[in-house]
């Protein structure tokens, strides 16, 4: 039969890199569906605030493409919110 040695401090060593690491990714992983909630909720304000816009302005045909070509929405938020 062979035996070896336990190394506690090594394995604590070792059990310190793997916490550490699975911390870090779960970490990563919250932060970055933080963001993307963050994100879609900028959009979704900036859509709804082009729409109350467009609606002030009257300009009804506007508002009927940008719903259904995100292209053109995302151009009119930018000329109305981001270019100034």
């Amino acid at each position: 039969m062979i035996l070896t040695e336990y190394d506690e401090k090594k394995v604590m060593e070792n059990l310190k890199k793997e916490s550490y690491a699975e911390g870090k990714a779960e970490g990563k992983a919250e932060g970055k569906a933080e963001g993307k909630a963050e994100g879609k909720a900028e959009e979704r304000e900036l859509s709804n605030n082009l729409i109350l816009k467009l609606i002030s302005l009257n300009r009804i045909d506007d508002l009927k493409r940008l719903a259904s070509d995100s292209a053109y929405r995302d151009k009119m938020i930018k000329e109305f919110f981001l270019d100034k």
